[in-house]
């Protein structure tokens, strides 16, 4: 293995310029394939599920039979009250232009919905505002019919009177998104002021998820570029240092970006990281390789024999074995993700996988050959000398000193961090990933404080046969369900076919509230369909056989959302249980959401368990020792133990972008045990004692390892500034994570050597490309 090392590297500085020519002639291919083909945005989070899933086909069943099952509202906040000309001829004139956009089926509000009343001799079913009241009498007889109307009040007029909705029904098949939302949010611009008015709604999220991802790409990527350059600068003091690093990088992320577009895969919220993700990760490769030529240069230079040539066979001969290692071992570590749910997932950890390998490719080609066209720097001193090395050293006498108290703290805090993990939250919500000061979910807010809820709970009832739903039983049983659904109180409001029916009558009797009910008598009911003549809705198809049931929800929390629908799911086998051939089931977004909760902690066990089997595999083949693979993986548990516990202790959800974490710690966590196996082995193996290894991998290594380290923090810490608080936890968390693993892979690894100094550290022959 070394002789093929040396005989690569060899070939890499004797035809320098070819290699450098190639490296940059691929990265100006993939560039111009990025330009050329480009990438598109995809942020609608129903694609971003399995078709075969049965919640998905239930989606999808659910849209084909009744339309989007999207909730798209439109609300008009008043200071005092909406039952003012002005604001009146604001709804009226709102709603006739939304209702002109391609894509919008239906428009329902307080001027265009139909409104229920009875007169003298007959029983009035129209829109609710056809003229626009101009006088303070009209007004006051629009306000009394529909607050009279309980489809209106409460629904699309606020019961304080301060606001008024306007529900949007897309046709799924024609509406296209990302054109029709800013024709609202025009329209919505014209009639701003006094009055507040806020959209909101899925097709809102999914727009303003692509806004924010474009300005993250715009401003996440040159500000981590702009803090490696410091710290690669601050960890060498030299601009080939801060040049290579980053131009291999960034150079490789035009490769996965290319690679991407290649595929056709477009950018979603998950793949927004991958830059920054490999800008960060992909250094650490150029980090260690300058670091061990630095201290070639210093050691040749002592004894006189030092040429660009031998400081860089010896140098990568020594780290080509630990970049192929740590390259494949975190790029396994993003494969874990292949096993999540959602796709957009798995394309991040594919994509990111292979960046990180040409990542590697780069760093073990391009840098040799940039670093054979440049003098020798000069080293002053020993390169084992100097502060950072000197604090090294001290950490290591302390843990050398106690190994057995290094190892007790850690079981100390192992557990105590353990212990906190059955508590961890389990949270699906895109608002948690926005944040609340995001103006998405200010307008949600809006929306749970003046109508009941932001979230659309669907219920598909179809009875099997034509006029099914005028059945007075089936009535009668839609409203028993209507009642259990109102008695939970993240549910605000309640519409079916039932709904229509009840007010029909109560009307048709005067307005007496005592008829609000099913009548007994068949006919009368059908005579009140006969009656009431009105279009076909989501509420029912045109033959009333099926049609659906609409709860307009609170935001509740992912868990109790779960239990909500298993709750109903039981509730519904219990009410219809199959009689009279009517089946009753949850469909639309909500049990989808419910589906992805109930997967996610089985998605991220199997993602864990995958990641670790297989980093163990690989550093144990490579290695050729199963110790050698149960000692990297001591520093990948503790750290994710305490990177649980601590989303546990501090209430920070697993969401999702947090429960890519676990993956993602291991395959950039384990980068420090193998760095510091492979010195602390060859110092073993060049004669040293384990004390003195200890101490000198610290020094030297232990540098690079700490370089590392810093970078990494500092880079995954740069998501901060993310539009989305999912990102930020994961920016936060990332940088814990490096600074655990570091830690642990300087002290509680060391302990465990030095305490049961295990064989593979004595073998003389050399192992897998490590200098014996």
């Amino acid at each position: 293995m070394h002789a093929f090392v040396r005989s690569f590297t060899a070939w890499v500085i004797d035809h320098a310029w070819i290699t450098i020519i190639g490296a940059v002639s691929v990265t100006a291919a993939f560039f111009v394939v990025v330009l050329t083909i480009g990438l598109g945005f995809e942020s609608d989070f129903k694609k971003f599920l399995p078709d075969d899933d049965p919640s998905v086909q239930l989606l999808r069943r659910a849209e084909e039979t009744y339309g989007s099952q999207d909730l798209f509202l439109i609300a008009l906040v008043a200071e005092d009250t909406i039952f003012k000309p002005s604001t009146l001829k604001k709804f009226k004139e709102m709603e006739a232009r939304f209702a002109e956009l391609t894509g919008v089926d239906e428009v329902r509000g307080p001027a265009t919905a139909s409104v229920i009343y009875g007169t003298q001799d007959s029983l009035v079913v129209e829109e609710a505002m056809e003229v626009v009241p101009s006088s303070p009498e009209e007004v006051e007889i629009y306000r009394q019919r529909v607050l009279g109307d309980r489809n209106i009040r409460g629904t699309l007029i606020s019961e304080d009177e301060r606001a008024g909705a306007m529900i949007l029904t897309l046709d799924p098949f024609e509406v296209d998104i990302p054109s029709l939302v800013p024709e609202v949010e025009a329209i919505v611009a014209e009639y701003e002021g006094p009055e507040e008015i806020f959209p909101a709604g899925e097709p809102v999220l999914r727009v303003s998820v692509s806004a924010s991802m474009l300005r993250d790409l715009r401003l996440l990527i040159p500000f981590v570029v702009l803090v490696m350059f410091v710290v690669i600068y601050l960890s060498f003091r030299s601009l080939r240092a801060i040049f290579l690093p980053l131009f291999t990088v960034l150079a490789s992320t035009v490769w996965a970006v290319g690679t991407m577009a290649l595929s056709g895969s477009p950018i979603t919220p998950f793949s927004v990281l991958m830059p920054v993700m490999l800008i960060v990760i992909g250094a650490a490769n150029g980090i260690h390789i300058l670091n061990r030529y630095y201290e070639e240069v210093g050691r040749q230079a002592g004894t006189g024999s030092a040429t660009p040539r031998s400081v860089l066979l010896d140098t990568m001969e020594e780290m080509a074995t630990p970049v192929v290692l740590t390259s494949l071992t975190t790029a396994v570590g993003f494969l874990g993700l292949i096993t999540s749910f959602l796709w957009p997932q798995r394309a991040f950890g594919v994509f990111t996988a292979v960046g990180i390998l040409y990542a590697m490719i780069l760093s073990l080609t391009l840098i040799p050959a940039v670093l054979s066209r440049f003098p020798l720097p000069q080293v002053r001193g020993s390169y084992e000398r100097g502060w950072l090395a000197d604090l090294l050293a001290a950490l290591a006498r302390a843990v050398r000193r106690g190994p057995v108290v290094t190892i007790g703290i850690g079981v100390v805090i192992l557990v105590i961090f353990a212990l906190a993990i059955p508590r961890i939250k389990v949270e699906t919500r895109t608002e948690e990933f926005l944040g609340e000061s995001h103006p998405v979910v200010q307008a949600l807010n809006v929306m749970e404080e003046r109508f009941g809820g932001s979230r659309q709970l669907s219920i598909e009832i179809d009875t099997g046969r034509r006029d099914g739903l005028k059945d007075p039983e089936v009535l009668r049983k839609l409203v028993e369900l209507e009642s259990y659904l109102l008695e939970k109180p993240e549910v605000g409001d309640v519409a079916s076919v039932a709904t229509i029916v009840r007010q029909l009558n109560e009307t048709l009797h005067a307005s007496d509230p005592a008829f609000y009910a099913v009548p007994e008598d068949p006919r009368l009911a059908a005579q009140l369909f006969i009656l009431y003549g009105g279009d076909p809705s989501q509420l029912f198809l045109g033959d009333y056989s099926k049609g659906e049931m609409l709860a307009r929800m609170e935001n509740a929390s992912s868990q109790r959302l779960g239990d909500i629908v298993d709750d109903i799911r039981l509730h519904l086998s219990q009410l219809f249980g199959g009689e009279g051939g009517v089946e009753a089931e949850v469909v639309g977004m909500t049990q989808a959401f419910a589906r992805l909760t109930e997967t996610m902690v089985p998605s991220q066990i199997k993602s864990l368990l995958a990641s670790l089997v297989a980093v163990g595999l690989i550093v144990s083949l490579l290695l050729r020792s199963f110790v050698a693979g149960l000692l990297s993986l001591i520093p990948l548990i503790l750290t994710l133990v305490i990177e649980f516990g601590v989303m546990s202790y501090a209430g920070v959800p697993l969401d999702i972008a947090t429960l890519m974490l676990g993956s993602i710690a291991i395959g950039v966590g384990i980068d420090y045990v193998i760095h510091f196996l492979s010195r602390y082995r060859q110092e073993i193996r060049g004669g040293q004692e384990p004390a003195e290894a200890f101490e000198r991998t610290l020094r030297t290594a232990g540098k690079g390892i700490t370089f590392n380290a810093v970078a990494l923090m500092l880079g995954f810490i740069v998501l901060l500034a993310s539009s989305f608080q999912g990102l930020f936890n994961f920016g936060l968390l990332l940088g814990l994570t490096m600074l655990i693993a570091s830690l642990s892979s300087f002290t509680v690894v060391p302990a465990i050597l030095l305490i049961t100094k295990p064989a593979f550290l004595k073998r003389k022959e050399p192992l897998a490309g490590v200098q014996s």
